[in-house]
């Protein structure tokens, strides 16, 4: 079996290095003052379809930090595959599907075009 994994978006030792990882998500922040100065709407808010998964990810516990995700897709390995990303971590192969977005986020990701009225036709 061969180890070569497929073409990377940066050459091993050439991708961008990431000295610090910083957890800068501020949601609980922004979740205090909502309610402390607008509870009657946040509670509106917190039921919009769009907006409810955001405060899936605070209930969640995740954070967010952006060189994180940088440093994950200066390691990315091109593929043609949809819903999902190669990475290199640790000279191995990571993937990461909807599959595993949903079990991190707890995010609907129905792959399946639920509209009505889409054609794929022009």
């Amino acid at each position: 079996m061969s180890e070569e994994l497929p073409k990377r978006l940066f050459k091993e030792g050439e991708e961008p290095r990431v000295t610090q990882i910083n957890n800068n998500c501020r949601i609980d922040y922004i979740i205090q003052k909502f309610q402390a100065w607008l509870p009657k709407e946040l509670d509106v808010v917190k039921k919009d379809p769009v907006f409810h998964q955001i405060f899936k990810l605070h209930e969640n516990g995740l954070g967010y930090s952006a060189r994180v995700i940088h440093s994950f897709l200066c390691r990315e390995l091109v593929t043609f595959l949809q819903h999902e990303l190669w990475f290199v971590f640790a000279r191995r192969p990571l993937r990461f599907s909807l599959q595993e977005f949903h079990a991190v986020t707890g995010f609907e990701c129905d792959t399946h075009n639920k509209g009505q009225g889409h054609s794929d036709s022009v």
